[in-house]
């Protein structure tokens, strides 16, 4: 037999493994890091099994050519890339081509991933097994965690339960994307039975719900309600009372948020924002009123309650020895909560970025924060680097990393406009073909399925949307990989049973 066959062989066992590995090497990691040692070995091994699922692909497939294809599309926008960061100095090309690395491998692993389902029968079900194993798993670890007292919880409060994992973002991400596969595989299983299922329910909707994340929660929600009306409508009689299970699970956990992790850390949050608040009122409780009046006449400066009368006749009139004086009372305050931008970009520019608030809700945000950073790094940069983007090390100063919290801000940063345009392209592929096939024959593809799938995909991209830890990130951007290889499958590979239509 030849390599290529025992390859085209194995490949659902390949894909198996490859999904089964993941959340082991994040626990390696997170251990790795804990002792103080570098994540080097974990972050070979993720590229030694990259490198050895692409070849495996590459080796069976028939369309070589969309591969090399693709392969050279990614090559250049890096060569951009390159000649982008070179302009301005470049400072660590290892870095910042392992962080491409993880950008492109989303792609790479879908291709690969669809290339076993089209050769192996077996291969849509062994990925399922897979995500199941997976997130069963990482059910185990977060129990362990929390029975030998070595959770690190979610957020520094003490909030939440994450097991041992890095990444809070990521693995809120991961839950929400493995939790529907569980329950599909649940729901289709030969031998099924109502209390398997409700089990399993309970197990993804307590580790969502204890989780804290409001992305987290709100898969909790998306799982249930969504997956659970779909099962009601689609499958009718035959399964109706699976669809109660989850809608019950819905039910159990809207009664329990106000006494939820996550609105445990959001009172613990806006409660030491208040606190910050009264501090900074107090300071300038006597120079309040001056300061705002010396702000209302700020020629770029726009009142949030301004009604569009002109109230302030002095506005656009300031004078030098205002701007100093205003400047003056504001800058300690600035540089005790965004000092490091002060340090970066001076005192009056940071209030400029700022439009001169004084409200610590704007100096907590650090997505805000990190865009205003990010912006004003392109800003100072050539124009090709808002072509291909600014390298990754650029993006930490005096010590802090100030990349962007939202994935698709960063693939612009850091690729500019033609890596962001090549990434939009891709997952708008996607995108395309689900509403054809629905629009073509919506009662064929619109099953659970699809539903379950559907809603994975949906919680991916709106972590992605609003964190930095799907795109970006090699162990959550798998799970997105085989979300879109089976909705691949689903659409082009799977052979559905359609009853045919009597003659009249």
């Amino acid at each position: 037999m030849k390599l290529t066959e025992r390859i085209s062989e194995k490949s659902h066992m390949i894909a198996a493994v490859l999904i089964m590995i993941q959340p082991i090497m994040d626990v390696i990691s997170f251990w790795l890091s804990e002792f103080g040692i570098s994540n080097a070995p974990t972050l070979l091994l993720r590229m030694a099994v990259l490198a050895l699922t692409l070849v495996s692909a590459f080796a069976v497939t028939e369309k070589k050519k969309a591969y090399l294809i693709s392969l050279l599309i990614m090559a250049v926008i890096y060569a951009g890339h390159v000649f982008a960061c070179i302009q301005v100095g470049f400072a660590d090309p290892v870095g910042d081509f392992t962080n491409y690395v993880r950008v492109i491998q989303t792609p790479l692993l879908v291709m690969s991933l669809i290339t076993f389902m089209k050769h192996s029968d077996k291969a849509y079900g062994a990925i399922q097994f897979g995500a199941c194993a997976a997130l069963i798993f990482i059910f185990a670890v977060e129990a362990i965690s929390t029975l030998t007292g070595t959770d690190p919880h979610t957020y520094s409060d003490g909030a939440g339960i994450i097991g041992w994992f890095n990444n809070t973002n990521s693995q809120s991400s991961s839950l929400c994307v493995l939790s529907p596969i569980l329950m599909l595989w649940q729901f289709r299983r030969k031998n099924r039975n109502i209390l398997s299922f409700t089990l399993s329910a309970a197990m993804c909707c307590l580790s969502m719900f204890m989780f804290a994340t409001r992305l987290a929660y709100l898969g909790l929600i998306a799982l249930t309600v969504g997956m659970g009306l779909m099962i009601i409508l689609i499958e009718r009689k035959k399964s109706w009372q699976y669809g109660i299970v989850l809608l019950a699970m819905a039910m159990i956990f809207i009664v329990l948020l106000p006494i939820s992790p996550t609105v445990k850390h959001l009172n613990l949050s806006d409660k030491a924002q208040t606190d910050r608040q009264q501090i900074i009122d107090a300071e300038l409780s006597d120079k309040r009123e001056d300061i705002n009046n010396l702000i209302d006449k700020l020629p770029d400066h726009k009142d949030p309650e301004d009604t569009g009368d002109d109230t302030h006749p002095d506005k656009d009139n300031i004078t030098k020895d205002e701007k100093e004086r205003l400047i003056a009372s504001l800058t300690p305050i600035y540089e005790r909560h965004v000092g490091d931008f002060v340090k970066r970009f001076g005192a009056e520019k940071t209030m400029e970025m700022y439009d001169y608030t004084l409200d610590v809700r704007r100096f907590a945000s650090t997505r805000a924060k990190k865009l205003m950073f990010a912006e004003m790094l392109m800003q100072d940069s050539p124009e090709s680097t808002k072509w291909f983007g600014v390298e990754l090390s650029r993006f930490t100063f005096d010590g802090t990393i100030y990349d962007v919290e939202n994935d698709f801000h960063g693939i612009y940063f850091l690729y500019g406009r033609v890596g962001f345009a090549g990434y939009i392209a891709f997952i708008g592929y996607f995108v395309l073909i689900i509403m054809k096939a629905l629009i073509k024959d919506f009662k064929k593809y619109f099953t659970v399925d699809a539903v379950a799938y559907g809603i994975a995909f949906l919680c991916c991209m709106a972590h992605a949307y609003n964190t930095a830890g799907v795109l970006r990130r090699p162990n959550a951007s798998v799970y997105l990989s085989v979300v879109l290889a089976v909705i691949y499958h689903l659409i082009y590979l799977r052979k559905y049973s359609i009853p045919e239509k009597k003659e009249k």
